[in-house]
């Protein structure tokens, strides 16, 4: 949550992985679809996006899913030793277990 640390994790995310958007569909007034293709550590990598926005074109809420699982483990080791600085252990495990 917050604009700062959202646009850090944003940041960051362009660094550790290459590629680009192929679509973009307005599903309606405050939807848009987001599909990436690219690649990290040379796998194949694919992300799909729901972003929400408010009257003011505000993002309210941004959904992602990223496939496949082995290439989605490469990215979540790419990120964690900058984002769990950020995060906190809390976003990395389940409760009771360590990341």
């Amino acid at each position: 949550t917050g604009r700062e640390l959202i646009g850090r994790i944003w940041a960051l995310s362009s660094h550790v992985r290459s590629g680009h958007y192929v679509r973009e569909d307005k599903l309606d007034a405050h939807t848009t679809f987001l599909q990436w293709q690219g690649q990290i550590d040379g796998r194949e990598l694919e992300i799909l996006e729901l972003i929400e926005d408010d009257d003011d074109g505000l993002i309210r809420k941004r959904t992602s899913a990223f496939r496949p699982l082995p290439a989605v483990e490469l990215f979540r080791e790419a990120m964690y030793p900058t984002v769990k600085e950020w995060l906190g252990p809390d976003y990395f495990g389940y409760e009771g277990t360590n990341p």
